[in-house]
């Protein structure tokens, strides 16, 4: 035997698409043993599994395709019979591409150098390319349907957003051209908040909206009704000028004539006109107090000793703002009404102070009179409590009054109406805060 290493080949069996396993034949020599022979050996052998070392099919995959192991320039294994040319390719293991006769080959070479193998893979390029044209073509297809989808999806979602924008601009559109209505709520959630909260945002233009009109209609109805109280208070339809002129004239030929009360009456009934006609929309208590005591003055040199005033005003409430003409039509409606069948004294009461921690004004004004019948205090509290309800032209009275004031302040002003018949009544009144008009 020779002592060089040498491979067998055992067939595959019937499985012909296994490659055939070879063993690795080589001497093995004992140094370690004493009295060493060197003639002496031992055979050793290794089974190479072909298929478990490089996955080889001994199939072809392409036309014409050749596969070999070559071992110490020896075929041992061939796929396929081979010419005198393809044998001597193989022999030359040359990577890359060559050609033999007409047919281009691509060849691909695995060295396996510690034993002295090489595995050799040649395929005709045309086979080659054929197959990797198909596998572009699938690959192309694949591709295509890919973007097939996302361009479909893209434009579902496109469809699926757009939509609701467009929905929302024609609806923003409608709003803009002054039709009042909400916007469409979108499925998609995040068009839906922000749709909800323009519609949060047009409820509170539109609230804003609304109570700037009711403002507005409130100050045009509060400024009427200012003016309706001047004029019902006096029917005044004399020049101003010539009233006051001729006023004047009257307290200088009293003051002349040395009558101190006529010259008295004419000065509190001069002022009186004055401050009716040319008083501003909102004034301090201080003013509407000197209102009153010209307005007293008058009518008790008309009953001399018959009525009594006392006033109860701290300085705090002497300076709160109120609207004009509050309380002489309250203290002549007493006088009028109140002490129209009353017997002397006939004392009339003014209390003022101002509440430290909300600022209102706690007006008050009683009186010994007769009284007010319960049933006209209900009535009074209907007309108030029914807004928009037109004053009367014919007098000047406590409702009056009310209504007013609930015009300029609104909800802010309340009031409490106390009475017995036969002893007294009380008004009280709770005016808030507002800044004196500007003089003029």
């Amino acid at each position: 035997m020779s002592r060089e290493p040498f491979f067998l080949t055992i067939p595959p069996g019937d499985d012909s698409n296994q490659l055939p396993q070879l063993v690795y034949c080589f001497p093995v020599y004992n140094t370690l043993l004493p009295g060493y022979i060197s003639n002496e050996y031992a055979l050793g052998m290794a089974l190479i599994d072909i298929n478990a070392l490089v996955d080889l099919s001994s199939s072809e995959k392409y036309v014409g395709e050749i596969k070999a192991i070559l071992y110490h320039d020896n075929i041992v294994y061939i796929s396929r019979e081979v010419s005198q040319l393809e044998m001597s390719a193989l022999h030359k293991r040359t990577p890359g591409k060559f050609r033999i006769g007409n047919v281009e080959y691509t060849c691909h070479t695995v060295m396996l150098e510690n034993i002295d193998m090489s595995m050799i893979d040649m395929v005709p390029t045309a086979n080659l390319l054929q197959s990797s044209a198909q596998i572009r073509i699938i690959a192309t297809t694949v591709l295509l349907g890919t973007c097939a989808c996302l361009i479909f999806s893209t434009w579902l979602i496109q469809h699926y957003i757009s939509k609701p924008i467009n929905q929302i601009i024609a609806d923003m559109q409608d709003i803009q051209a002054g039709i009042r209505k909400s916007l469409t709520l979108p499925n998609l959630s995040d068009l839906r908040y922000l749709a909800e909260s323009i519609n949060q945002t047009l409820n509170v233009l539109d609230i804003a909206n609304r109570r700037q009109l009711e403002m507005s209609h409130t100050l045009y109805q509060t400024t009427l009704a200012q003016k309706q109280a001047q004029l019902n208070a006096y029917k005044n339809q004399i020049n101003p000028h010539f009233l006051f002129n001729t006023l004047e004239s009257m307290r200088s030929m009293a003051h002349h004539y040395q009558v101190p009360i006529l010259e008295n009456m004419l000065t509190s009934l001069s002022s009186l006109f004055r401050y009716s006609l040319r008083s501003n929309l909102v004034v301090s208590l201080k003013e509407e107090l000197n209102h009153v005591q010209h307005y007293f003055n008058v009518m008790d040199m008309r009953s001399p000793l018959r009525y009594e005033l006392r006033v109860d005003i701290s300085s705090k409430a002497l300076s709160h703002s109120l609207l004009s003409m509050i309380l002489q039509p309250i203290v002549e409606n007493s006088i009028t009404h109140g002490f129209q069948r009353k017997r002397k004294p006939c004392i009339l009461f003014i209390q003022g102070q101002v509440n430290e921690e909300s600022g209102i004004l706690l007006l008050k004004i009683a009186d010994n009179g007769i009284g007010i019948p319960l049933e006209k205090i209900q009535e009074i509290e209907q007309r108030y409590s029914q807004e928009g309800e037109a004053l009367h032209n014919d007098h000047i009275g406590l409702d009056n009054v009310l209504r007013r004031l609930h015009l300029f302040y609104g909800k802010d002003f309340r009031f409490s109406l106390r009475s017995q018949e036969n002893h007294y009544t009380v008004i009280t009144l709770y005016i808030p805060n507002f800044p004196s008009e500007p003089s003029r």
